[in-house]
This record gives C-alpha cells, sequence and structure tokens, in this order.
C-alpha cells in the first residue's frame, strides 16, 4: 500500500467548481498533494448544465456525473458519506463510522 502523500486537499461536496477542480487536476497534480473529494452520493448533478436540462436541451441522466468512474480517473480518492463535521482548529472532517478525516486544505461546493 503507498503512502498518502505529505499534504491532503478535501473537497467536501462534488459541487460544480469542485468537478473543474477535479479536471485540471488530472492535467496537472500537485506534486506531494493528495487530493480527496467527500460527497453524500455516488452522483452529481453538473449544475453547469441544469439550464439545459430546464430547456429540454439534456436529460437527467446527461447532467449527472458518475463520482466512481470520475474522481479515481482524476487521481483523488472518493468517500461516500455525508459530512457530520468540520474541525478547522484540529483540521480534520468527521464522517460517519470512519476515523477523522485530517486535511491541510479544505473547500466546501455542494452544487
Amino acid at each position: 500500500m503507498a503512502a498518502l502523500p505529505h499534504r491532503q486537499l478535501v473537497q467536501l461536496g462534488a459541487g460544480h467548481a469542485h468537478l473543474h477542480v477535479l479536471r485540471m487536476w488530472s492535467q496537472n497534480p500537485i506534486p506531494g498533494v493528495g487530493l480527496t473529494v467527500v460527497n453524500d452520493s455516488s452522483h452529481a448533478v453538473y449544475s453547469g448544465m441544469f439550464p439545459g436540462l430546464l430547456a429540454g436541451l439534456y436529460s437527467p441522466a446527461e447532467v449527472q456525473v458518475d463520482l466512481w468512474q470520475f474522481v479515481p480517473a482524476c487521481g483523488a480518492r472518493l468517500f461516500i458519506a455525508p459530512v457530520q463535521g468540520l474541525d478547522s482548529q484540529t483540521r480534520r472532517s468527521h464522517l460517519p463510522d470512519r476515523p477523522p478525516l485530517p486535511f491541510d486544505a479544505a473547500c466546501v461546493a455542494l452544487g
């Protein structure tokens, strides 16, 4: 098993901005930094396509991103769990049924 990178960036939620960061990460990851995504569902709605969904240009399936495929393909880890807490003092996010998830930087983008 490989050791975790020295620094950890944790994205809480799989909103539009985080999906964009993941895509950019796949093209140019930061050496020595690990990226982890925590989302409460294995699928995310790509909100940039939502107006097209409302206009009838896309089906609901077309605006969904399968995070089980997308996140690892971008070189990041994925946890499917609701975030139960965030402690900025200790830099840990709390998820049910697992140890706290440490981070050096965390950001929130839900959609």
